[in-house]
């Protein structure tokens, strides 16, 4: 991990700096800071990151809610009418924010598309085990990626793609970069900021992916169950034993016969715990537990309750972290 980490790190510095040596010395907007926009939390967090010194991106899908159902206010709107730049997942993940993309006047950035992102295939249903094509082999190389059935950026809007890419730090170092690179070019006043910045944010995230890798490495056998089936990338880098979901599609609660699927899966596979989300009611997962040796833990991909800037990326990370972890290692 650490000679990945560094080689990433020189690169990210040789283009960032060659960038700002070239850079003019003009600031978007004859000298006002650019007003940035980011959809949702974690996105928002490595943009603040990047922007440290200069100024402060502005957050939309605020207090945990999801992007999949999130309805604009007309201070959303206000906010994406003025902004110089945008930085969204892709329309899959935001869909709320197709129709106004189209109509701002400043940039959008797909990250998605953003160069050095491992996209990953949605993964059919939500009990994988005869997806064997979809379930990447638990001796992948977790430090490059390879063998994590990647997409093409040519794939990148397409329905089959998982979008909750962010769940991966070497995702989110790539991610770094393409947001320095855009706001470089926006801003060309600040470039040695968001250059140093970028940086700083990739040597972190290094840090933060080695300290995940050790901590989960003690459990990375042990099966486990997910409520929503949004933590792939998070799985997949660290070689996690994930064996099913419980909901198939977000916002359909599961019926009677899925609920029946799930416990059977949960005894064949020796399931150590399910994990539910904030949002859910902890009810069905006490009923899918009850006379079941399954423990119940909580994640949180989103990072609801944090507070938005530069660091919540990290703490949301450590907390997935010791989530599983924690619940993965307790003795039965």
């Amino acid at each position: 991990m650490r000679v990945f980490a560094t080689s990433i790190i020189c690169a990210m510095a040789a283009a960032f700096w060659s960038v700002a040596a070239h850079s003019a010395s003009s600031t978007a907007k004859g000298g006002a800071p650019l007003q940035v926009v980011a959809s949702i939390l974690p996105l928002h967090s490595l943009v603040a990151g990047v922007m440290q010194d200069v100024g402060r991106p502005i957050l939309l899908v605020r207090g945990g809610a999801s992007p999949h159902r999130y309805a604009m206010r007309p201070s959303t709107a206000k906010a994406l009418n003025g902004a110089d730049m945008v930085f969204w997942i892709g329309p899959n993940l935001e869909s709320f924010l197709v129709k106004s993309i189209g109509r701002i006047q400043g940039a959008s950035v797909a990250l998605t598309r953003a160069e050095g992102v491992r996209l990953l295939p949605a993964r059919e249903g939500g009990v994988w085990a005869s997806h064997s094509d979809l379930h990447t082999d638990s001796h992948t190389d977790s430090h490059t990626g390879s063998g994590m059935n990647s997409l093409t950026g040519e794939q990148a809007d397409h329905k089959s793609v998982d979008q909750h890419l962010w769940l991966d730090p070497v995702n989110a170092r790539a991610m770094v970069q393409s947001i320095a690179a855009a706001l470089i070019k926006a801003d060309p006043a600040n470039s040695a900021v968001y250059a140093r910045n970028s940086l700083g944010m990739a040597a972190r995230l290094a840090t933060l992916a080695t300290r995940s890798e050790r901590i989960l490495a003690p459990v990375r056998h042990a099966p486990y169950i997910v409520f929503h089936d949004a933590y792939q990338y998070f799985e997949k880098r660290f070689r996690l034993n994930v064996v099913g979901s419980v909901l198939v599609h977000t916002g359909h609660q599961p019926g009677a016969r899925r609920l029946h699927d799930i416990r059977e899966k949960m005894l064949k596979s020796g399931a150590v715990c399910i994990f539910r989300e904030p949002q859910f009611e902890p009810r069905l997962a006490q009923s899918l537990v009850r006379g079941v040796p399954t423990r119940i833990g909580v994640l949180d991909p989103l990072g609801v309750g944090l507070k938005p800037g530069p660091e919540a990326y990290f703490v949301l990370l450590k907390k997935l972290g010791d989530a599983v972890a924690d619940c993965l290692g307790k003795r039965l």
